[in-house]
């Protein structure tokens, strides 16, 4: 490792596909009577004639849903700032007991995680676009 490392940077792209729907019955509530399935198509309608309110509405709805997909990413890849298991505590361990000692926490008796708040993140750009209309 070279002497008086400062910083060590890296730039991730993370893209994230997000199809968002509006749909001219209810998803969510079963057996819905023909009158109120009417209002849907009505609404639906209306949103057709109104394509930048359509767009708003289903842009807004893809947007909410990046939390879901953030929950997945870190599923996937990990990403919690004290970890509890490898990478970071394989890192630590190869270091001074000392050194160990100063990163480790015990959160509950017995328990110790691996703390480092030397880091961060930056949102450097972020676009959303439309990519197809269907």
């Amino acid at each position: 490792m070279p002497a008086h490392t400062t910083s060590i940077r890296q730039t991730y792209r993370i893209t994230i596909d997000i199809e968002a729907m509006i749909s001219a019955e209810p998803l969510e509530t079963p057996n819905v009577n023909s009158e109120h399935l009417r209002y849907y198509q009505a609404l639906l309608q209306s949103l057709q004639t109104h394509p930048s309110l359509l767009d708003q509405v289903l842009r807004s709805a893809a947007i909410d849903s990046l939390k879901e997909a953030s929950k997945m990413i870190e599923a996937e890849y990990g990403g919690e700032r004290a970890f509890k298991e490898p990478p970071l505590n394989r890192a630590v361990a190869e270091l001074e007991p000392e050194v160990q000692a100063y990163f480790s926490e015990e959160i509950e008796a017995g328990i110790n995680v691996t703390y480092v708040d030397s880091y961060r993140t930056e949102v450097k750009q972020f676009r959303v676009s439309k990519i197809d209309n269907v």
